[in-house]
């Protein structure tokens, strides 16, 4: 189920001191809640594969998920970006009762965004793990 995975994966970042010093418990699914400050994440599934036989589906999943980080300076962001980085690629065990098998970096790009004048970056990880039922 993908809120299993979510929380797993909001638990992986929350396990991650440097990361929480950052963003304390700042870390959204799906949207950005109203009068939030700081620098924040905002996580969502893009895509999602699932494993199969003709006999039906094995249970492994592979999902796309992208992490937008905001931040009110640039130096903000750069850090959070580093450690959301080092706190998932290349990632692998078990967070939540969710086996994990690879987690890895696809896409990282940056920009100022200025309708909400913040700096943002957005990044993108592969996730393959054991869907539980």
């Amino acid at each position: 189920m993908a809120d299993d995975i979510e929380l797993a994966l909001y638990t992986r970042l929350q396990a991650v001191a440097a990361l929480t010093a950052l963003v304390s418990t700042r870390i959204y699914k799906g949207h950005l809640p109203e009068g939030i400050t700081g620098a924040r994440i905002v996580y969502q599934r893009i895509s999602a594969t699932r494993e199969r036989v003709l006999g039906g589906p094995l249970g492994g999943c592979s999902a796309r998920y992208q992490f937008d980080i905001f931040a009110d300076t640039r130096d903000s962001m750069e850090a959070v970006r580093k450690q959301l980085r080092l706190a998932l690629d290349g990632y692998s065990g078990t967070s939540a009762s969710v086996a994990i098998h690879s987690c890895w970096l696809l896409n990282d790009f940056d920009e100022y965004d200025a309708e909400v004048k913040q700096f943002r970056a957005s990044l993108d990880f592969e996730v393959t793990f054991l869907e539980t039922t």
